[in-house]
């Protein structure tokens, strides 16, 4: 039976066009849908991500924060609340029994605990009562959280077809570790607008608010660009919005249709959904950046080693040939770490959180090892460029560890004072220029998300750029630069760039499109002139060969004239001197003749 087609107004959040069956998560839904089965599959996964919580969130606040006297941690009084017997009896109670929902049992549980219990805080340590009792509700809340994504990823860890997802709510956890499957988002509320547009961005998955009641497995088309979905489309609707995204990305397994040339593309990502289809086709040279703070930002907990592990292993084995360009940790205010404060990549934080950065560059150190495959490893927002060093010595030691040699090590070149004084950047191996972050800071009317001209670009950035193009390429530096950001998805914007001598860009995939018909010109119209100019060439040796006039140039036109100029003026000169020859012989004839008179004379005297 055929169903209404549907179409409604949204709100865009960010991205293009996404196609796919609803899957709704519900992260108020009851446990009555579940079996006995799968609640004891779900409660074996909720004592495994409190153990992770407690391990890695108690070792960054032991680490980072203040302590006790005696050195007594904060968190000390804490884990006992989440590990008490009669919070897990009473939580399972709730769920099994009553059938609630899985985190607000917990949360039920928790407070009927903390009430009957009166008071956790031993008098000695009285007067950090709020202190614990405010961690104890951060705990909660973060524990409440990964219990929705565990939840969230039971739903669509086997979901096969192209879906979209559609949940009550925007979290930035509900991003962690999805399946390639997935193709957009539908939220019924966003309070944060733009850490869910920043979140969209770099997913490349479309986002849209809607508050509608959707079915799952009903077909839905996403037009973010428009503001619209399209619930139960016709036929002619999915056929007229496949080719409207070829518009924007190509198809899994479709031919790059530009040749090989000096110009390299290069995919920005922030997990493993989309290796496949980087990897195939000839589209792209490699990766660059993988951005691994997401794994931070979405998993709501430092992610562990083998966590990490396990990803770069993915990512370097799916590239094998192809270049590997991995940032680690780039941590910034507008995307924060809920259990960790403000971090920077300057010395201070290095320092301060060594052993965060350390097991990410193990991790990655570790994955060379198993795959054998090489990486570049890019530091981010670098202000001054006396702090390379240190991070190259960072480096140095993680990979010694695993006995391999140090990577190629770059710098993001994203900060207004790195592209002013570029010209003291001197030890590193290749630059990525971040033009998102320049424009943020060069200007306040615009940000990564505008959609410039290629005049604004020019009149911003272009004068800077350019002087850093030619030192990069010059001849002491000779350095790899990769051009990064949202505006080269202006194919006039990339353009400029190509036609100035920029060989090498950071690409989306769901932009990629974009520029596709500009560089696929540009490598066309290069080998026209390349093959005119061989042609001329094999045509003059022919007709030289043969005996054919030479025809000569401008050049040698010129310097034939002048040298002929110059003979004639020595033939007028001769002239002259062979007409003063008779007189100049009897001149010299008297001089003589006089010296021998002269000679005879003194002989006799």
């Amino acid at each position: 039976m055929k169903t209404n087609k549907q179409v409604h107004n949204c709100t865009r959040i960010y991205g293009n066009i996404a196609i796919g069956e609803i899957v709704y998560f519900n992260n108020k839904q009851l446990t009555i849908g579940f079996t006995l089965k799968q609640l004891d599959e779900l409660f074996i996964e909720i004592e495994s991500i409190k153990d992770d919580d407690f391990i890695q969130y108690g070792d960054v606040h032991n680490r980072f924060s203040l302590s006790f006297a005696g050195n007594e941690s904060i968190m000390e009084f804490v884990y006992p609340v989440f590990d008490s017997e009669v919070v897990l009896e009473q939580f399972k109670r709730l769920v099994y029994i009553e059938k609630m929902n899985i985190s607000e049992a917990f949360e039920e549980a928790l407070e009927q605990y903390l009430f009957i219990a009166k008071d956790i805080v031993p008098y000695l340590y009285r007067d950090r009562k709020n202190e614990i009792y405010s961690e104890i509700n951060l705990c909660k809340k973060r524990l409440m959280t990964r219990f929705e994504v565990m939840q969230l990823q039971y739903l669509i860890k086997n979901q096969q077809n192209n879906f979209i997802l559609v949940t009550n709510d925007f979290k930035s956890e509900y991003f962690y570790n999805l399946p390639a499957s997935i193709q957009g988002i539908i939220c019924k509320e966003v309070t944060d607008f733009e850490a869910a547009r920043a979140i969209s961005d770099v997913y490349e998955l479309p986002m849209v608010v809607h508050n509608h009641s959707y079915v799952n497995g009903e077909k839905v088309i996403i037009d973010a660009i428009k503001g619209l979905t399209i619930i139960n489309p016709r036929d002619p609707d999915i056929n007229f919005y496949k080719k409207e995204l070829r518009n924007f990305t190509f198809r899994l397994g479709e031919k790059a249709s530009f040749g090989e040339s000096k110009v390299n593309l290069y995919a920005p990502i922030v997990d493993t959904r989309t290796l496949d289809k980087i990897a195939s086709g000839g589209w792209y040279n490699g990766v660059a950046p993988f951005k691994s703070e997401y794994m931070y930002v979405t998993k709501g907990m430092t992610p562990t080693f083998s966590e990490q592990e396990a990803v770069f292993i993915k990512l370097l084995n799916a590239m094998q040939e192809k270049e590997i360009y991995i940032r680690i940790p780039d941590f910034r205010k507008e995307r924060p770490i809920k259990y960790i404060e403000d971090i920077y990549t300057d010395i201070d934080s290095l320092i301060d959180y060594y052993e965060l950065y350390n097991v990410n560059l193990m991790a990655i150190a570790s994955a060379v090892q198993e795959t054998k495959v090489e990486v570049h490893i890019v530091i981010p927002m670098i202000r001054m460029s006396s702090e390379i060093p240190f991070w190259r010595e960072a480096v140095d030691a993680a990979f010694e560890m695993y006995n391999q040699e140090t990577p190629k090590i770059g710098i993001m070149m994203e900060t207004e004072s790195a592209l002013q004084y570029h010209e003291e950047y001197d030890n590193m191996d290749f630059v990525i220029i971040g033009l998102n972050d320049l424009i943020e800071e060069l200007s306040d009317d615009f940000n990564r998300y505008s959609e410039l001209t290629k005049e604004e670009i020019v009149d911003l950035l272009w004068p800077d750029i350019r002087d850093l193009h030619q030192h990069l390429r010059s001849y002491s530096m000779k350095l790899k630069h990769i051009v990064a950001g949202n505006f080269l998805k202006n194919p006039k914007i990339f353009n400029k760039f190509l036609k100035s001598g920029f060989t090498d860009f950071s690409i989306p995939l769901n932009a990629i499109g974009l520029i596709e018909e500009t560089l696929k010109n540009h490598i066309e119209s290069k080998g026209q002139f390349i093959g005119i100019a061989a042609q001329r060439i094999e045509d003059q040796k022919t007709k030289d060969a043969q005996g054919a006039k030479f025809v000569p140039s401008r050049l040698e036109i010129n310097a034939a004239k002048a040298k002929s100029a110059l003979e004639k003026k020595a033939r007028k000169q001769k002239e002259i001197r062979d007409s003063h020859k008779e007189k100049r012989e009897a001149v010299i004839s008297s001089i003589l003749t006089k010296k021998k008179k002269k000679d005879d004379e003194d002989e006799n005297n």
